[in-house]
């Protein structure tokens, strides 16, 4: 039982991405050393592939920092290009990582802050963005999420990591789309 628990997990790490995020957020993580810095902040930016001293925005990170800790505890090796721009995440992003429909659990939903962007970025350029990590996609096209570096409301460059029950549809008008990470077996050199 247990196993066969465990082998369904590895075949969908997403579900156990989503997890961590939720679990920061229910420790209540938060910015506590100025912007961008702290405890777990810091800790999130480094696990995410970041330098924690350079306090930089940190909600690509966070979702990058999800999906490692999710590889770590099933045995699996994140293998997607990550960084800390959520843009050049999903410039990034293969063909086989972007997502075709409705996102998952564990899927990255990234979007740009203003919807005249949206244009420019979806033909190879840059502009700001955010991240944040699907919970799961709901029948009235609602997206639940948790995020880092966020508010508890709609919002990028905030103070924390936040569920988001009411915040995305799949028709919001900032959406890039989704990015679901590929990984690997770790094995044993």
């Amino acid at each position: 039982m247990i196993a066969r628990a465990l082998l369904e997990l590895i075949r969908n790490p997403g579900v156990v991405a989503a997890r961590v995020g939720m679990t920061w957020a229910e420790m209540d993580v938060r910015e506590e050393l100025g912007s961008n810095r702290g405890r777990w902040v810091d800790a999130i930016v480094e696990i995410g592939g970041g330098d924690d001293e350079a306090a930089p925005a940190w909600c690509a990170y966070f979702c990058w920092a999800c999906w490692h800790v999710a590889g770590l505890g099933l045995g699996l090796e994140v293998t997607s290009r990550t960084s800390g721009s959520v843009i050049s995440s999903w410039h990034r992003a293969t063909d086989d990582e972007r997502v075709d429909g409705d996102p998952i659990a564990g899927d990255i939903l990234c979007r740009v802050r203003d919807v005249d962007d949206i244009d420019a970025v979806l033909a190879g350029g840059w502009a700001p963005g955010h991240a944040e990590i699907v919970i799961r996609t709901r029948a009235d096209g609602g997206i639940e999420t948790v995020g880092g570096n966020t508010f508890s409301e709609d919002g990028a460059e905030g103070d924390g990591v936040y569920i988001h029950r009411q915040t995305y549809t799949r028709d919001d008008p900032r959406l890039l789309g989704f990015i679901r990470p590929t990984v690997r077996r770790c094995t044993r050199n």
